[in-house]
Protein backbone atom coordinates (compact mmCIF):
# COMPACT_ATOMS: atom_id res chain seq x y z
CA UNK A 1 0.00 0.00 0.00
CA UNK A 2 1.92 3.22 -1.34
CA UNK A 3 1.38 6.05 0.96
CA UNK A 4 3.11 9.62 -0.35
CA UNK A 5 4.16 12.25 1.31
CA UNK A 6 3.51 15.61 -0.36
CA UNK A 7 4.29 19.32 0.69
CA UNK A 8 1.49 21.71 0.64
CA UNK A 9 2.63 23.18 -3.01
CA UNK A 10 2.61 19.67 -4.41
CA UNK A 11 -0.80 19.12 -3.62
CA UNK A 12 -3.49 19.03 -6.52
CA UNK A 13 -6.25 20.97 -4.38
CA UNK A 14 -9.39 19.49 -6.95
CA UNK A 15 -8.15 16.20 -6.67
CA UNK A 16 -7.87 16.66 -2.53
CA UNK A 17 -11.24 18.23 -2.34
CA UNK A 18 -12.90 16.08 -4.68
CA UNK A 19 -11.35 13.79 -1.80
CA UNK A 20 -12.74 15.30 0.61
CA UNK A 21 -16.35 15.46 -0.63
CA UNK A 22 -16.55 12.18 -1.16
CA UNK A 23 -14.92 10.31 1.78
CA UNK A 24 -16.73 8.08 3.84
CA UNK A 25 -15.78 10.42 6.79
CA UNK A 26 -16.23 13.61 5.40
CA UNK A 27 -15.70 16.71 7.62
CA UNK A 28 -15.52 20.39 6.67
CA UNK A 29 -12.45 20.66 8.15
CA UNK A 30 -10.36 18.87 5.86
CA UNK A 31 -10.93 20.82 2.67
CA UNK A 32 -7.96 22.64 1.18
CA UNK A 33 -9.35 25.82 1.84
CA UNK A 34 -10.28 25.41 5.38
CA UNK A 35 -6.81 24.05 5.68
CA UNK A 36 -5.37 27.23 4.30
CA UNK A 37 -6.93 29.38 6.78
CA UNK A 38 -6.32 27.90 10.26
CA UNK A 39 -3.10 26.39 9.62
CA UNK A 40 -0.04 27.78 9.79
CA UNK A 41 1.52 25.34 7.41
CA UNK A 42 0.47 22.07 6.44
CA UNK A 43 1.99 19.14 4.23
CA UNK A 44 0.07 15.68 3.57
CA UNK A 45 -0.12 12.07 3.33
CA UNK A 46 -1.81 10.99 -0.09
CA UNK A 47 -3.08 6.97 -0.94
CA UNK A 48 -3.37 5.90 -4.19
CA UNK A 49 -4.14 9.01 -6.89
CA UNK A 50 -6.37 10.27 -3.25
CA UNK A 51 -8.52 7.77 -2.89
CA UNK A 52 -7.68 8.56 0.45
CA UNK A 53 -5.45 11.36 2.53
CA UNK A 54 -4.20 12.84 6.23
CA UNK A 55 -3.64 16.52 6.16
CA UNK A 56 -0.48 17.54 8.66
CA UNK A 57 -0.72 20.95 9.86
CA UNK A 58 2.79 21.79 11.04
CA UNK A 59 4.69 24.59 13.11
CA UNK A 60 8.89 24.24 13.98
CA UNK A 61 9.89 25.64 17.16
CA UNK A 62 13.73 24.68 19.16
CA UNK A 63 14.17 23.56 15.76
CA UNK A 64 11.75 20.56 15.91
CA UNK A 65 8.89 20.29 13.39
CA UNK A 66 5.63 19.38 15.31
CA UNK A 67 2.32 18.60 14.14
CA UNK A 68 -0.28 20.31 15.61
CA UNK A 69 -4.31 20.30 16.29
CA UNK A 70 -4.99 24.01 14.98
CA UNK A 71 -8.02 26.11 16.94
CA UNK A 72 -11.44 26.14 14.98
CA UNK A 73 -10.71 22.63 13.34
CA UNK A 74 -11.97 20.20 15.86
CA UNK A 75 -11.17 16.88 13.99
CA UNK A 76 -8.67 15.44 11.38
CA UNK A 77 -6.93 12.48 10.60
CA UNK A 78 -7.55 10.05 7.56
CA UNK A 79 -10.18 11.04 4.89
CA UNK A 80 -11.16 8.23 2.91
CA UNK A 81 -13.55 7.55 0.02
CA UNK A 82 -13.28 3.66 -0.34
CA UNK A 83 -12.03 2.10 3.24
CA UNK A 84 -11.48 3.32 6.85
CA UNK A 85 -10.27 -0.16 8.31
CA UNK A 86 -7.29 -1.21 10.65
CA UNK A 87 -4.80 -1.97 7.72
CA UNK A 88 -5.39 1.68 5.54
CA UNK A 89 -4.97 3.43 9.34
CA UNK A 90 -2.13 1.33 10.04
CA UNK A 91 -0.27 2.05 6.69
CA UNK A 92 -0.79 6.02 7.01
CA UNK A 93 0.11 5.81 10.58
CA UNK A 94 3.41 4.09 9.54
CA UNK A 95 3.83 6.58 6.87
CA UNK A 96 4.18 9.34 8.67
CA UNK A 97 8.01 11.06 8.45
CA UNK A 98 10.24 11.10 10.91
CA UNK A 99 11.00 14.65 10.88
CA UNK A 100 7.84 14.95 12.70
CA UNK A 101 9.28 14.63 16.36
CA UNK A 102 5.54 15.52 17.74
CA UNK A 103 2.31 14.29 16.71
CA UNK A 104 -0.01 15.96 18.54
CA UNK A 105 -3.39 15.49 16.85
CA UNK A 106 -7.39 15.00 17.14
CA UNK A 107 -8.83 12.37 14.41
CA UNK A 108 -12.31 11.66 13.59
CA UNK A 109 -14.51 8.82 14.64
CA UNK A 110 -13.11 6.46 11.76
CA UNK A 111 -9.45 7.68 12.40
CA UNK A 112 -8.73 5.79 15.34
CA UNK A 113 -5.13 4.35 15.62
CA UNK A 114 -3.82 1.04 17.11
CA UNK A 115 -2.67 0.87 20.30
CA UNK A 116 0.68 1.51 21.07
CA UNK A 117 1.32 3.63 18.71
CA UNK A 118 1.37 6.31 21.22
CA UNK A 119 -0.68 7.99 24.21
CA UNK A 120 -4.73 7.83 22.77
CA UNK A 121 -7.51 9.80 24.61
CA UNK A 122 -10.51 9.52 23.96
CA UNK A 123 -13.25 13.02 23.20
CA UNK A 124 -16.63 13.65 23.07
CA UNK A 125 -18.50 15.28 20.71
CA UNK A 126 -22.28 15.95 20.16
CA UNK A 127 -24.31 15.50 17.24
CA UNK A 128 -28.16 15.90 16.16
CA UNK A 129 -29.88 14.37 13.39
CA UNK A 130 -31.61 17.08 11.38
CA UNK A 131 -33.70 14.83 9.09
CA UNK A 132 -36.54 14.34 11.76
CA UNK A 133 -39.56 16.97 11.27
CA UNK A 134 -39.35 19.68 13.57
CA UNK A 135 -41.70 18.17 16.03
CA UNK A 136 -40.09 14.84 16.58
CA UNK A 137 -36.20 16.28 17.30
CA UNK A 138 -38.04 18.86 19.77
CA UNK A 139 -40.35 15.94 21.55
CA UNK A 140 -36.49 15.23 22.60
CA UNK A 141 -35.70 18.36 24.28
CA UNK A 142 -35.22 18.05 28.38
CA UNK A 143 -37.36 20.22 30.31
CA UNK A 144 -34.76 22.94 30.81
CA UNK A 145 -34.50 23.28 27.04
CA UNK A 146 -38.61 23.75 27.02
CA UNK A 147 -38.29 25.95 30.06
CA UNK A 148 -35.70 28.50 28.57
CA UNK A 149 -37.57 28.61 25.26
CA UNK A 150 -40.33 29.41 26.88
CA UNK A 151 -38.28 31.89 29.00
CA UNK A 152 -36.53 33.73 25.93
CA UNK A 153 -40.21 33.84 24.09
CA UNK A 154 -41.94 35.89 27.53
CA UNK A 155 -38.78 38.26 27.26
CA UNK A 156 -39.59 38.77 24.05
CA UNK A 157 -35.87 37.17 22.82
CA UNK A 158 -35.85 35.85 19.04
CA UNK A 159 -33.33 34.44 17.21
CA UNK A 160 -33.25 35.07 13.05
CA UNK A 161 -30.95 34.33 10.79
CA UNK A 162 -28.50 36.17 8.16
CA UNK A 163 -26.86 38.24 11.23
CA UNK A 164 -23.45 39.62 10.95
CA UNK A 165 -20.98 36.75 11.64
CA UNK A 166 -18.31 39.75 12.20
CA UNK A 167 -20.54 41.12 15.10
CA UNK A 168 -20.87 37.72 16.49
CA UNK A 169 -17.24 37.49 17.08
CA UNK A 170 -16.97 41.11 18.37
CA UNK A 171 -19.56 40.02 21.26
CA UNK A 172 -18.14 36.49 21.62
CA UNK A 173 -14.67 38.35 22.43
CA UNK A 174 -16.02 41.12 24.46
CA UNK A 175 -18.16 38.38 27.10
CA UNK A 176 -15.49 35.13 26.59
CA UNK A 177 -12.16 36.60 26.22
CA UNK A 178 -11.38 36.24 29.87
CA UNK A 179 -12.93 32.83 29.73
CA UNK A 180 -10.97 31.26 26.97
CA UNK A 181 -7.52 33.09 27.17
CA UNK A 182 -6.35 30.12 24.71
CA UNK A 183 -7.78 31.61 22.40
CA UNK A 184 -5.65 35.12 21.33
CA UNK A 185 -5.50 38.39 19.02
CA UNK A 186 -3.57 36.20 16.64
CA UNK A 187 -6.17 33.71 17.03
CA UNK A 188 -9.29 36.09 16.54
CA UNK A 189 -7.69 37.35 13.28
CA UNK A 190 -7.30 33.75 12.16
CA UNK A 191 -10.66 33.05 12.96
CA UNK A 192 -12.05 36.47 11.22
CA UNK A 193 -9.94 35.22 7.54
CA UNK A 194 -11.96 31.70 7.82
CA UNK A 195 -15.21 33.18 8.37
CA UNK A 196 -14.05 35.48 5.03
CA UNK A 197 -13.21 32.82 3.13
CA UNK A 198 -16.01 30.59 4.27
CA UNK A 199 -18.55 33.07 3.03
CA UNK A 200 -16.90 33.20 -0.30
CA UNK A 201 -17.32 29.60 -0.42
CA UNK A 202 -20.87 29.88 0.45
CA UNK A 203 -20.37 27.94 3.92
CA UNK A 204 -21.16 30.09 6.58
CA UNK A 205 -24.57 30.85 8.33
CA UNK A 206 -24.85 32.97 10.97
CA UNK A 207 -27.81 33.56 13.31
CA UNK A 208 -28.39 36.33 15.94
CA UNK A 209 -30.28 36.44 19.60
CA UNK A 210 -32.27 40.03 19.74
CA UNK A 211 -33.99 41.44 22.39
CA UNK A 212 -37.36 43.85 22.36
CA UNK A 213 -35.48 46.83 21.09
CA UNK A 214 -33.52 44.69 18.04
CA UNK A 215 -29.87 44.83 19.99
CA UNK A 216 -28.08 41.60 19.44
CA UNK A 217 -27.85 39.99 22.80
CA UNK A 218 -26.47 36.92 21.53
CA UNK A 219 -25.34 34.98 18.34
CA UNK A 220 -24.07 31.92 16.39
CA UNK A 221 -21.74 31.34 14.12
CA UNK A 222 -22.66 27.81 11.90
CA UNK A 223 -20.64 26.15 9.15
CA UNK A 224 -22.04 24.65 6.51
CA UNK A 225 -21.00 21.52 3.79
CA UNK A 226 -23.18 19.05 1.96
CA UNK A 227 -23.34 17.07 5.50
CA UNK A 228 -23.32 18.87 8.49
CA UNK A 229 -24.00 22.03 10.29
CA UNK A 230 -21.03 23.05 12.28
CA UNK A 231 -21.34 24.85 15.57
CA UNK A 232 -18.57 27.07 15.48
CA UNK A 233 -19.15 29.91 17.99
CA UNK A 234 -21.76 30.82 19.95
CA UNK A 235 -22.25 32.95 22.93
CA UNK A 236 -24.40 35.74 25.08
CA UNK A 237 -24.70 38.56 26.81
CA UNK A 238 -25.75 38.78 30.35
CA UNK A 239 -28.99 39.75 29.13
CA UNK A 240 -29.40 37.09 26.29
CA UNK A 241 -27.80 33.99 28.63
CA UNK A 242 -30.32 34.72 31.54
CA UNK A 243 -33.52 34.72 29.19
CA UNK A 244 -32.55 31.29 27.30
CA UNK A 245 -31.21 33.33 24.35
CA UNK A 246 -28.83 30.62 22.92
CA UNK A 247 -31.65 28.10 24.03
CA UNK A 248 -34.46 30.08 21.58
CA UNK A 249 -31.55 30.10 18.67
CA UNK A 250 -30.82 26.30 18.35
CA UNK A 251 -34.39 26.12 18.26
CA UNK A 252 -35.27 28.33 16.04
CA UNK A 253 -32.44 26.36 13.74
CA UNK A 254 -33.31 23.21 14.01
CA UNK A 255 -36.98 24.59 13.19
CA UNK A 256 -35.36 25.81 10.26
CA UNK A 257 -33.42 23.07 9.13
CA UNK A 258 -35.86 19.97 10.15
CA UNK A 259 -36.41 17.74 7.37
CA UNK A 260 -33.62 17.99 5.75
CA UNK A 261 -30.43 15.13 5.47
CA UNK A 262 -27.93 17.25 7.36
CA UNK A 263 -26.45 16.52 11.12
CA UNK A 264 -26.01 19.39 13.59
CA UNK A 265 -22.41 19.19 15.17
CA UNK A 266 -22.06 20.47 18.31
CA UNK A 267 -18.28 20.29 17.95
CA UNK A 268 -17.60 19.14 21.82
CA UNK A 269 -17.95 19.21 24.36
CA UNK A 270 -16.00 17.13 27.35
CA UNK A 271 -16.89 20.59 29.83
CA UNK A 272 -19.76 18.89 31.77
CA UNK A 273 -21.81 21.93 31.32
CA UNK A 274 -21.83 22.46 27.87
CA UNK A 275 -22.79 18.91 27.18
CA UNK A 276 -25.55 19.06 29.50
CA UNK A 277 -26.43 22.20 27.02
CA UNK A 278 -26.41 19.79 23.87
CA UNK A 279 -27.66 16.74 25.50
CA UNK A 280 -30.94 19.07 26.62
CA UNK A 281 -32.00 19.77 22.92
CA UNK A 282 -31.53 15.97 22.19
CA UNK A 283 -27.92 15.88 20.95
CA UNK A 284 -25.79 12.47 21.51
CA UNK A 285 -22.85 11.60 22.34
CA UNK A 286 -20.19 10.21 19.83
CA UNK A 287 -16.20 9.83 20.54
CA UNK A 288 -13.37 10.81 18.78
CA UNK A 289 -9.42 10.78 19.45
CA UNK A 290 -6.81 12.70 20.87
CA UNK A 291 -3.28 11.10 19.67
CA UNK A 292 -0.13 12.14 21.02
CA UNK A 293 3.18 10.73 19.75
CA UNK A 294 6.41 12.05 21.12
CA UNK A 295 9.53 11.55 19.35
CA UNK A 296 11.47 14.43 20.85
CA UNK A 297 14.79 14.14 22.65
CA UNK A 298 14.16 12.96 26.11
CA UNK A 299 15.30 16.54 27.89
CA UNK A 300 12.85 17.95 25.87
CA UNK A 301 10.09 15.28 26.55
CA UNK A 302 10.60 16.21 30.32
CA UNK A 303 8.81 19.41 28.95
CA UNK A 304 6.21 18.22 26.53
CA UNK A 305 4.55 15.11 28.70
Amino acid sequence: MKIEFLHRDEIDDALWDACINKALNSLIYGYSWYLDEVCDDWDALVYDDYKAVMPLPHRRKWGFTYCYQPFFCQQLGVFSTTETGEALLKAFFSALPAHYTLFDMQLNVFSKPLDGLGKLRTRTNYRLPLIPVYEKIASGYNNNTKRNIKKAEANKIAAFENADPFSVIALYKRHYADKTPEINDAAYDRLTRLVSKAIKMGAVQAWGVYDEHNTLCGGAIFLTDHKNLYYLLGGADDAGRYNGGLHTLFDALIKRYAGLDLVLDFEGSDIEGIARFYAGLGAKPLSYYHLRINRLPWWLKLFKK
